[in-house]
């Protein structure tokens, strides 16, 4: 009677830490053969269990990255690199994913859908995972409109989470999407219509400008 009592309890158990197992895996926490993945650095941020929001790493940090098992997602378009990120990635034995997107296509509502359903696929796949761009500026705006526009979460606390995961200078841009941004008078009553003119040509030469990002 103890001999069942007993197997019974370990029987218990073990099932119970599969149900654990298997729901930290689901929401991407490390696996037995993942070593564990921490922030390093100013531009490195937790978004969510499991995943990391970062600026461009060096070669030292993709490696202990790569040894973490986490898999790497990179927003940089190639001619932004100084070094095939791709390809060194591959050669540890690393799993490297591009979806490269700019400032101008964070402004077209299509771009921002294609990106959640990334997001949203890649967040069924169990594992770690470090998404980076040059700053986490990239990063921390497509969390923000992630959270607000596909989640529902309220904008200023979408924002802030953001922020927290390294918006900088996509901000306003973040803001105005997102319907917080106070608009300046000046914007509103332009006088001149040559004024607006140059404005709006401005305003495409920095939607072009995005690399800096």
């Amino acid at each position: 009677m103890t001999n069942q009592r007993e197997f019974s309890l370990i029987f218990t158990g073990l099932f119970i830490a599969i149900i654990l197992f298997t729901y930290d895996c689901a929401n991407g926490e490390a696996g037995p053969g993942d070593k564990k993945l921490v922030p390093s650095g100013a531009y490195e941020h937790i978004l969510r269990k499991g995943w990391i929001g970062a600026g461009q790493p060096g070669k030292t940090r993709l490696r202990e990255v790569i040894e973490s098992g986490a898999r790497v997602i990179s927003l940089r378009y190639p001619s932004e690199e100084s070094f095939n990120e791709q390809a060194f990635v591959k050669n540890l034995g690393g799993i490297f994913i591009r979806h490269s997107v700019s400032e101008k296509e964070i402004s077209l509502i299509s771009h921002r859908q294609a990106m959640y359903d990334f997001l949203d696929a890649q967040f069924k796949i169990p594992g770690l995972v470090y998404i980076h761009c040059r700053s986490s500026n990239r990063v921390g705006a497509l969390w923000a409109l992630y959270l607000a526009e596909r989640l529902g979460t309220n904008p200023k606390k979408a924002i802030q989470a953001g922020r927290d995961a390294g918006m900088g200078s996509l901000g306003p841009l973040v803001e105005k999407i997102l319907g917080t941004r106070a608009i300046d008078p000046g914007e509103k009553n332009l006088q001149n219509p040559e004024d607006g003119k140059k404005k709006n040509m401005k305003k495409d030469d920095e939607e072009e400008e995005d690399f800096g990002c």
